[in-house]
């Protein structure tokens, strides 16, 4: 029995060796594995914060271009309004200085009839009254209506008979009016008495084409019609 109880008590010394160690060895692979995990989620822990960062980072990247964008849109939409305030400037006053001018024209326009009327009516003769139109050729004021003043001259170079002079000063009329029917009427008036039938026939269709539906170009083909005749 002695025997037997020593036997057995070295197997139960052995039994709890063996399981001692096998604690020991669970216990070293247990924490071979909390530290693995450990590492592994420090590791995404890591990777975690890198892509925080990046995303962060990318996030004010993004922020700064779009500012950027924005700026430069911004720039051009003010290049833009101020452009086109100034263009309106522009426009205003240029609209403004073409209205003051034809104000001023007009102005002039009227003061130089009234000028040519004084002239018609009080200069005794038609040599003092070409002397008078001729000296308001020379008025500055009156640089954009010299059509008017020519028609004068040319009127009255019509009634001395002077046709050449009156078609010279008519022609000159048209070049700075082009579309003054009045002017051709009588041009073509002259051609009828020097009988250039030719210039006259062409300056008929020419007064036909301002003012299709009047009458003086009938009248004057009437005259034409009588002078073949005689």
């Amino acid at each position: 029995m002695d025997e037997t109880k020593g036997i057995t008590s070295d197997n139960l010394k052995f039994y709890e060796g063996t399981v001692e160690f096998i604690k020991w060895v669970m216990g070293g692979m247990g924490a071979g594995v909390v530290v693995l995990l450990g590492f592994n989620s420090y590791r995404i822990y890591i990777s975690k914060k890198e892509i925080d960062d990046r995303i962060d980072n990318f996030r004010d990247e993004t922020i700064e271009k779009a500012k950027e964008i924005l700026d430069i849109k911004v720039e051009k939409e003010k290049e833009n309004i101020s452009r086109a305030v100034e263009e309106k400037i522009k426009n205003f006053n240029s609209t403004l200085d073409n209205k003051i001018e034809n104000i001023y024209n007009e102005n002039n326009q009227n003061l130089l009839f009234i000028e040519i009327n004084t002239i018609l009516n009080i200069k005794p003769n038609n040599q003092e009254k070409l002397k008078s139109l001729y000296s308001l050729l020379e008025d500055n004021k009156y640089k954009n209506n010299q059509y008017i003043i020519k028609y004068n001259l040319a009127n009255i170079y019509e009634m001395e008979k002077e046709y050449d002079k009156a078609i010279e000063n008519y022609k000159i009329a048209l070049s700075l009016k082009h579309d003054f029917e009045k002017v051709k009427v009588e041009l073509a008036n002259c051609y009828l008495k020097i009988k250039d039938y030719n210039s006259l026939v062409k300056e008929c269709f020419s007064v036909i084409e301002i003012n299709p539906e009047g009458n003086e170009v009938e009248n004057l083909f009437e005259k034409y019609s009588k002078n073949k005749k005689s």
